[in-house]
C-alpha cells in the first residue's frame, strides 16, 4: 500500500534590503600571543542624514579558566565618547592609581578597575561577573588603535 501526499504551498518572496551598517576593526590586544581583547567600530547608516556609530569592546572572560569565553560591552558615540573613555584608561593608568570607576550600560554595569598601573574591564550582570585581563597601556593602545 503507497500513500501519496501532494503538498502544494505559496512562494512568497521576501525583499531583502540593502545592508547599511559596516564594521570596523579598531584594534586588537594579545596576551602571550592569544586574544585579550579587541575592539569594533560599527557605523549604521539610516539614511543619507542620520548616521549612527557605536563602539564595542569584546574580551576573554577569565570567570572560567577552561572554557573560551568572549564577553563585550557596546556604547554609543554621542560626541566624544570613545577618546573620553581612552582617556580615562589613559590618565588612570599613568597615574599608576588604584581606583574603580562604574559606568551604568542599561542592565549591566561596566566597572573599570584600576590597580599597578593596569586596567581591568569587569561587566556586573545582576547574577554574575565577567573579568578581562589586567592591560597595560601597551595593550590599551593597540586596542584602541592609537599605535
Amino acid at each position: 500500500m503507497f500513500l501519496q501526499f501532494d503538498l502544494i504551498s505559496q512562494i512568497e518572496p521576501i525583499e531583502v534590503k540593502k545592508n547599511t551598517s559596516q564594521s570596523i576593526e579598531i584594534g586588537e590586544a594579545k596576551m602571550f600571543g592569544l586574544f585579550a581583547a579587541s575592539c569594533e567600530m560599527k557605523i549604521d547608516k539610516k539614511d543619507s542624514v542620520n548616521i549612527d556609530t557605536s563602539y564595542s569592546i569584546f574580551f576573554r572572560n577569565l570567570t572560567y579558566q577552561h572554557i573560551v569565553d568572549i564577553d563585550m560591552f557596546t556604547f554609543s558615540e554621542t560626541g566624544g565618547d570613545f577618546e573620553k573613555l581612552y582617556n580615562l584608561i589613559k590618565t588612570n593608568i599613568e597615574k599608576d592609581t588604584i581606583v574603580q570607576y562604574l559606568i551604568p550600560m542599561g542592565k549591566k554595569d561596566l566597572t573599570l578597575n584600576f590597580v599597578n598601573g593596569q586596567v581591568q574591564f569587569i561587566i556586573v550582570y545582576p547574577k554574575s561577573k565577567s573579568y578581562s585581563y589586567l592591560l597595560k597601556l601597551k595593550q590599551i593602545n593597540k586596542l584602541f588603535g592609537k599605535v
